[in-house]
């Protein structure tokens, strides 16, 4: 089968076909009726002789290639049977003639991988074609850039970062005296850090006798169970437990 030539190969999809073009018509002894073509349409300069359906002096418009028990039919004008050039002159005559000569059972099939044609029309399309349409988007544009790079611009300088103080450990035991003061727990409080200067004291292979002495304050006073309002006394005794913690343990 020889080449097809480059247009015919590469036709374009994209060209748009008016309602009515510069015509022109074709009549063969192939079919019945009379093809009305673009005068201004594709042409296939030199096809093979036996191929020829529709054919004037510029080349052949339409086409029929054999192939095994049937036939291709290449068609290069756009207009013929599109939706304007189907009911224009005696085109839907011409197809039915060639359809009625061809089709005797088997199969019939149209590639349209080329059908198509005429302007994607949008919304986003139909405005752009109103009146300063174009200048109305340049302004947005622009008024929208502005908008957002004003929002992100810094009104002063940042502000440097300061990281807090660390809270000291006198502040942390009013704080949980304060805490148990009001829960009127000040025998728990002394119970706790006797604990835990007995614990200090029993990792040591000797004994303290200020500690011993202090544990034995403090073991009386968690007897007597005080719950005072204002338990002064207990605070300055938990300040004295811990104070000689950390004279004698360190921690």
């Amino acid at each position: 089968m020889n080449k097809l030539p480059r247009f015919v190969r590469y036709l374009s999809s994209d060209t748009w076909v008016g309602a009515s073009p510069l015509k022109a018509t074709i009549s063969s002894d192939f079919f019945r009726g009379q093809l009305t073509v673009r005068a201004d349409g594709p042409r296939w300069p030199d096809p093979p002789e036996d191929w020829k359906v529709a054919h004037e002096s510029e080349g052949g418009v339409l086409n029929r290639i054999p192939r095994g028990e049937g036939a291709i039919y290449l068609l290069l004008d756009d207009y013929v049977w599109c939706n304007a050039g189907f009911d224009d002159g005696e085109n839907a005559l011409v197809l039915a003639s060639i359809l009625n000569r061809e089709i005797h059972g088997g199969l019939l099939g149209f590639d349209e991988n080329r059908h198509g044609h005429g302007a994607a029309e949008s919304f986003v399309v139909f405005l752009h074609a109103l009146p300063g349409a174009a200048s109305f988007m340049w302004i947005s544009a622009i008024l929208g850039g502005a908008y957002f790079f004003g929002r992100n611009v810094r009104f002063g300088p940042p502000e440097p970062f300061n990281r807090p103080e660390r809270r000291t450990a006198r502040e942390y035991i009013d704080a949980v005296a304060h805490l148990y003061e009001r829960a009127r727990a000040a025998p728990l409080v002394v119970e706790a850090v006797s604990d835990r200067i007995r614990h200090l004291g029993n990792r040591r292979a000797g004994t303290d006798p200020i500690a011993q002495e202090l544990l034995a304050e403090a073991e009386q006073f968690v007897a007597d169970a005080e719950r005072p309002a204002n338990p002064d006394k207990a605070r300055q005794f938990v300040s004295r437990l811990n104070q000689f913690r950390k004279n004698t343990y360190g921690s």
